[in-house]
């Protein structure tokens, strides 16, 4: 037989959520979080061993466009953000996304090829670090 968690997880979580078109999931992973997107832009966060609704929120996207893709930054952080893409080129970074009704939506852009083609690149970008998941400020040599 399964561990319980993964039971909870599987009836309750994933087999009996409100909307039939679960776009991307992802476990957070320190934590017991399940993320979910959900419908166009719905972002559900649940405690898989309660098999409970934390808190749910809508990503950003717009009408015609759903959640293609979600990544933790800073995952071991007490307070990681969360990206989420669009299959738009919509890009959103959230913060305080596991806390109901504290969502704050730190950066958004459109990362299509052609919408910023006329626009000079960044003064300063930002990568993440393989070894300690930790996105910071610099370049690739730094």
């Amino acid at each position: 037989a399964a561990p319980l968690p993964f039971r909870k997880l599987c009836g309750s979580v994933l087999m009996h959520h409100e909307t039939p078109s679960t776009t991307a999931v992802l476990l957070h992973p320190t934590a017991p979080l399940l993320i979910s997107a959900s419908g166009e832009s719905s972002i559900s966060v649940w405690d898989y061993i309660s098999a409970k609704r934390v808190c749910s929120f809508e990503s950003g996207g717009g009408a015609q466009t759903t959640v293609a893709a979600m990544q933790l930054l800073n995952a071991a952080s007490p307070d990681p953000l969360l990206l989420i893409g669009h299959t738009d080129g919509s890009v959103h970074i959230w913060s305080s996304f596991t806390r109901s009704n504290q969502q704050q939506l730190l950066a958004a852009w459109n990362a299509t090829k052609d919408s910023h083609a006329d626009l000079a690149p960044p003064a300063q970008a930002f990568f993440t670090n393989l070894d300690d998941g930790g996105c910071y400020p610099g370049s690739r040599s730094s």
